[in-house]
C-alpha cells in the first residue's frame, strides 16, 4: 500500500513537471533566439562603467549578435544622466527609466517583460563579469531552464574575499519567467522567493564556475540598515519562505501575477 501511494505521488508530480517544462513550446513561443542581460541600477555611478565594460568583453559577443543588454534605472536622476554620458560605447545597450523609485524586484520585472530574447541573464549594476561568463551558460542551456554558478565575493569595505554560489544573478530560460510570474515586489530577497518557488518545476544545472565578481559596499541591499540580513525586513521574508513558498506543492501554487512598472526608454 505505501509502495503504491509513493509511486502514485511519484507520477503525479512527474505529470505535472513535464507538464510545465513542456507547455512553452505552445503558450510561450515567442522570444528570438538569443540572450538578453537584465540590470537593475540604482545609486549606481560609482560602479556601472565597469559593469557595463565587463559585458561588453564577453567572448560570446564576438561570434553573435543576438543579444541585448537592458539596463533599468530605478528612478534615479544621478544614475540616468552618467549613463548618457556614456551609452553610446555599448553596442545592443537599451536603456529605461522608471516612473519611480520602486525597488530592484519590480524593475527586474519590468525589464525582463520587454526584453526580446529567449534567455535572460539577471545580473547587477555594482558587479563585474568575468569574460566568459555568458559564453558558459549559453553553451549549456539547452537541457536546462535555469542555470545557476558561482560568484567571487570582494568586501569593498574590508577587503575580504569568498567564494559562495550567488543568488539574484543567475540565467534562466524567458518562458520560466513568464510562466511563474516573476519576482515578489519586495524591498529585499525576492531571488531567494524565487528560486525557493520554482525549483521543483524546473530543470537547473548548478556549475561550480566562478563567473562574476560581487562586490560588497555600504549603498547594496545586504548592507543597509534596512534591509541587511539582520533587519526586520529580511527577517519577514525568510519566514514568508519558510512558512508559504518551501511548502508549495503543486504548479498552480507556485505561480504569482506579475508586478511591472510604467517606464520611459532613454534614446
Amino acid at each position: 500500500m505505501l509502495i503504491y501511494i509513493f509511486f502514485s505521488f511519484f507520477l503525479k508530480f512527474f505529470l505535472i513537471k513535464k507538464k510545465c517544462i513542456y507547455s512553452h513550446k505552445t503558450l510561450f513561443n515567442k522570444y528570438e533566439s538569443g540572450v538578453s542581460i537584465c540590470i537593475t541600477a540604482f545609486k549606481s555611478v560609482k560602479f556601472i562603467k565597469k559593469t557595463l565594460n565587463s559585458i561588453n568583453n564577453q567572448t560570446w559577443f564576438k561570434y553573435h549578435n543576438n543579444y541585448e543588454i537592458i539596463l533599468g534605472i530605478d528612478g534615479c536622476n544621478e544614475t540616468l544622466q552618467y549613463i548618457k554620458t556614456i551609452k553610446h560605447n555599448y553596442k545592443n545597450l537599451i536603456v529605461i527609466m522608471m516612473k519611480e523609485n520602486k525597488g530592484t524586484y519590480i524593475t527586474t520585472n519590468t525589464i525582463m517583460t520587454i526584453s526580446k530574447y529567449d534567455h535572460l541573464i539577471r545580473f547587477d549594476s555594482d558587479d563585474i563579469m568575468f569574460s566568459n561568463l555568458v559564453e558558459k551558460v549559453m553553451t549549456q542551456n539547452i537541457k536546462y531552464d535555469m542555470i545557476r554558478f558561482k560568484m567571487k565575493n570582494f568586501n569593498i569595505i574590508t577587503n575580504e574575499t569568498s567564494l559562495r554560489e550567488a543568488y539574484g544573478q543567475f540565467m534562466i530560460k524567458h518562458w520560466v519567467f513568464d510562466y511563474f510570474g516573476g519576482f515578489m515586489p519586495w524591498k529585499c530577497s525576492s531571488d531567494a522567493e524565487f528560486k525557493e518557488r520554482v525549483y521543483k518545476f524546473i530543470n537547473v544545472l548548478k556549475l561550480e564556475d566562478v563567473l562574476f565578481l560581487r562586490q560588497i559596499h555600504l549603498e547594496s541591499l545586504t548592507q543597509s540598515n534596512e534591509t541587511n540580513f539582520s533587519s526586520q525586513e529580511r527577517k519577514n521574508k525568510f519566514i514568508y519562505i519558510e512558512q508559504i513558498t518551501n511548502k508549495i506543492k503543486y504548479l498552480k501554487e507556485a505561480r504569482i501575477k506579475k508586478v511591472v512598472y510604467d517606464y520611459y526608454i532613454i534614446k
